[in-house]
């Protein structure tokens, strides 16, 4: 779950939705879309940035940057690009 007002992705436990971990982003975190091809999660955050984010260790592992915010991010089907 990503909060835009303090900038953070808190990760919740299926079965009771507990929070069993937090990422510091910064600014503006929205737009959450999942990555199965290579089992990463991207976050919109900033107003330039795309994090990735690996679920196995609870951590952003790059950022990628854009020119603008990530408005209305989009899945696209695995291929050579894809996350």
């Amino acid at each position: 779950m990503a909060n835009a007002g303090d900038g953070s992705v808190r990760v919740l436990r299926g079965e009771d939705l507990a929070t069993i971990g937090r990422i510091e982003l910064g600014d503006d975190a929205d737009n959450v879309r999942i990555g199965t091809s290579r089992n990463r999660v991207l976050v919109g955050y900033g107003k330039v940035a795309l994090a990735v984010i690996d679920p196995a260790s609870l951590s952003k592992t790059a950022d990628i940057p854009l020119k603008a915010h990530p408005g209305g991010l989009r899945a696209t089907k695995p291929g050579p690009k894809s996350l």
